[in-house]
């Protein structure tokens, strides 16, 4: 996964889904075990503005405000991963000074789950995040051997439910070889490809719903055309931003 482009971008906005609730799932961690130290490899998505300046820098340690090193936070790709050894809990953010004072201006701080290699996904912060970071962040542990070729990695940032069926052109619901799918809040799934043994770029049809929270009903959210790539990988993000009334949609490959 050495660059992973952005090949989709759905403007669709949803609301209550705080992002502070993921503690689980070993693909998400929280803010914790400040003193561990972990040795890993980091990449850095991120769903908000950083400014002009897209070089972020983590925190020596907890105590330090000096840089331990810095990483590109892409917001149309997963770069390659730089190395990283330092506290599991990552602090990301910029050195600073203040007068004679050197400060960390801290954007974002979250704990590393083990493994090989850790994309960080800077997501919008919500009231209810009362941490004095900028931005929430959430860390995904994605072990590539466990996504095969062709197939999609659906990740719910969410507090909603998320259903779907991806089908063929023309899209017909009642299809038996139709693959349905369901994503829990703050879970991933693999969904495999419709067809293995299409063309690339065949075309395939996927309609989405999420449970709203009020009203329990099921709402529509994506009704999309995507395309089969029989030797790639896609990370799916299922995200939102504070004043939305759907969840978003990013497609990572």
């Amino acid at each position: 996964m050495k660059h992973l482009s952005k090949r989709y971008d759905a403007s669709i906005i949803y609301v209550l889904f705080s992002l502070p609730f993921f503690l689980s799932l070993g693909i998400l961690s929280a803010a914790g075990e400040k003193a561990e130290q972990i040795t890993t490899k980091i990449s850095v998505v991120t769903f908000v503005s950083l400014g002009d300046d897209y070089h972020l820098h983590w925190k020596e340690s907890a105590e330090s405000a000096q840089s331990g090193g810095r990483v590109w936070a892409s917001a149309s790709s997963v770069l390659s991963p730089v190395k990283y050894h330092g506290p599991r809990v990552l602090t990301l953010g910029r050195p600073k000074t203040h007068g004679d004072e050197a400060v960390f201006d801290a954007f974002a701080t979250v704990s590393l789950p083990a493994g090989p290699q850790v994309v960080i996904a800077l997501l919008p912060k919500y009231k209810s995040d009362k941490s004095s970071a900028k931005y929430s962040a959430i860390a995904l542990n994605l072990d590539e051997s466990k996504i095969a070729t062709g197939s999609r990695y659906l990740i719910n940032l969410t507090k909603v439910s998320i259903r779907g069926i991806l089908g063929g052109v023309p899209f017909d619901s009642t299809d038996k070889g139709n693959r349905k799918f369901d994503i829990a809040p703050a879970k991933g799934i693999v969904l495999p490809p419709y067809d293995k043994n299409a063309a690339a770029l065949t075309g395939n049809h996927v309609v989405m719903q999420f449970q709203s929270l009020l009203t329990k009903e099921w709402e529509p959210m994506v009704s999309k055309r995507w395309f089969y790539l029989p030797k790639g990988k896609e990370i799916v993000f299922i995200y939102g931003k504070p004043g939305d009334i759907r969840p978003r949609v990013t497609i990572l490959n």
